[in-house]
């Protein structure tokens, strides 16, 4: 028979399995064949057609190499491996076999960090991770007092973005040049105090607005404007951080023109100060209302004081109307009708004044023209003549005087003579004996 080992299993050479011997004392020849062919097998199976001994290097070992050189091979080449691993050791690692882990790389410290190895840092941090998560003390100061200073002022210099809500409960600056920006894609609530050092920069179209309102109030930041808008009350509180009445500082509203000059002035004490023009449709004062430096006009519930050089009240400044007039009346009257009792004054823009009885103020001197001229019967000629004194004093004497004939009884030669400023003086003869009669109307000509 042959070897079976070791595809078919293991050899077995104790009896009864197998008959060593002839039954007397000769071992049989296939038998002692069958053992050297299970030790071949076996050599072959422990050597195999070569082994790696050597450290980086490769050794064959012959089929027929018996197991004692083999094993003697292999076991220097375990030697040799052993060697370099121990010179390996030597070199690399430290001598301490407790420190063979992390601490053989070095850190280089920043900051407060006093560890220079991996594992000292890495001890160090979780000691400062545990203060922090227990809300304690990180080299003096809580997490919440470094990053966020909620006792105090946080700033920011250069870009400061927040991804989600930002809620600020203490007093924030947010940059402190120009070139500072803030982007916040969050919602920014902020509890205390915002201030802002630098610009504050929002897009076209986009608005400050009250949260949660179907018509919300927005300030809103247009390409052409600045438009406030509110679906309530637009409040503008001055020097509204007095605990007493809000005077004590006497805060101001202003609006001032391109050039910095004040345009509109309102007092926390309710004075209003316009410099320029001031046009309204309709307004309502409940005391007064007060114009000029030195209260030039005031305008009361029951009068109207105009303290001035010069009033001027223009009419039909752009000649779009008939006849633009100046009335003054009683009672709620239109002043249409020049018949009605109540009006007082009608002023029009061709010069005509419509009133009652004129009266001169007292201490007023009248001033006017007086003229006559009779016949004297001592001498030749009949010559009759009388003044005309003019209803108003002329600023110039007129240049001429025209009159309109309306009744003419036996006179011929009507003349106008010394015209001045009070009025002139006519004068007629008659080419007849009788009775001479002349009337009619004048007009002068200049002023």
């Amino acid at each position: 028979m042959s070897s079976i080992f070791p595809s078919g299993g293991i050899d077995v050479f104790a009896n009864p399995t197998y008959s060593k011997v002839n039954g007397v004392d000769v071992v049989k020849a296939e038998h002692v064949n069958d053992l050297q062919d299970a030790v071949v097998a076996t050599q072959e199976t422990v050597a195999g057609a070569g082994v790696i001994i050597d450290f980086n290097s490769n050794n064959y070992i012959a089929d027929n190499t018996s197991f004692k050189v083999v094993v003697e091979a292999l076991d220097s080449a375990i030697f040799a491996v052993d060697n370099a691993l121990t010179v390996h050791k030597s070199f690399s690692l430290p001598t301490d076999p407790t420190q063979h882990h992390s601490n053989v790389l070095e850190v280089t410290a920043i900051g407060n960090l006093g560890s220079i190895n991996v594992q000292n840092a890495l001890v160090e941090h979780q000691a400062d991770i545990d203060n922090i998560m227990s809300g304690g003390n990180v080299e003096g100061v809580t997490l919440d007092d470094r990053y966020m200073l909620t006792g105090g002022t946080l700033v920011f210099n250069g870009q400061f973005t927040v991804t989600q809500d930002l809620i600020v409960n203490g007093d924030v600056t947010l940059g402190d040049a120009l070139s500072d920006t803030v982007t916040v894609a969050g919602d920014l609530s902020v509890g205390g105090a915002l201030d802002f050092t630098g610009d504050v920069l929002m897009d076209l179209t986009e608005k400050i607005a009250e949260e949660g309102q179907e018509n919300y109030s927005y300030i809103a930041f247009e390409s052409d404007r600045l438009e406030f808008a509110s679906h309530s009350d637009f409040i503008f509180r001055l020097d509204a951080d007095d605990p007493v009445d809000g005077q004590a500082d006497n805060g101001v509203f202003v609006i001032r023109d391109g050039l910095g000059a004040d345009v509109f002035t309102l007092e926390e004490n309710g004075d209003l100060s316009i410099g320029g023009d001031f046009s309204f449709a309709n307004a309502t004062v409940s005391a007064s209302l007060i114009v000029g430096p030195s209260n030039d006009l005031v305008i009361n519930i029951n009068e109207l004081d105009y303290n001035s050089n010069e009033l001027h009240i223009q009419l039909d400044k752009n000649n779009t109307s008939a006849i633009g007039r100046f009335y003054i009346t009683m009672d709620g009257d239109t002043g249409n009708s020049l018949a009605s009792p109540d009006l007082l004054i009608n002023i029009n823009e061709n010069s005509e004044l419509v009133t009652g009885t004129h009266i001169l103020k007292s201490g007023i001197q009248e001033t006017g023209y007086f003229g006559l001229q009779v016949y004297s019967p001592n001498a030749t000629g009949v010559f009759f003549g009388a003044g005309v004194n003019f209803k108003h004093k002329m600023t110039n004497p007129p240049s001429s005087i025209t009159l309109t004939i309306d009744e003419n009884v036996n006179a011929s030669n009507i003349s106008i003579t010394d015209v001045n400023e009070y009025g002139f003086f006519w004068e007629f003869d008659t080419p007849l004996i009788g009775t001479a009669k002349v009337r009619g109307s004048y007009s002068t000509i200049g002023n």
